[in-house]
C-alpha cells in the first residue's frame, strides 16, 4: 500500500495546540519540507523511538 493511500485510510484526529508550539512546528515542517501533519508524525515517531530505546536499556532495581 502507497503512502498517500494509508493516509487516505487514516481518519482525521483535530488537535488543539498552544500557537508557540504551532508556530515551532510550522517553523520546522517549513525547513523540513513538509507538512504540519507529517511534521507531528516524524517527530512522534521519533519521540516513541526513544522511549523504545530507554525502556530496553533500562535496568530494573
Amino acid at each position: 500500500m502507497n503512502d498517500r493511500k494509508a493516509m487516505r485510510e487514516i481518519s482525521p484526529f483535530p488537535v488543539r495546540l498552544p500557537e508557540e508550539i504551532r508556530a515551532r512546528i510550522k517553523a520546522s515542517a517549513d525547513e523540513n519540507r513538509r507538512s504540519l501533519n507529517s511534521e507531528i508524525i516524524v517527530a512522534l515517531e521519533r519521540f516513541y523511538a526513544n522511549i523504545d530505546h530507554d525502556e530496553k536499556g533500562s535496568v530494573s532495581a
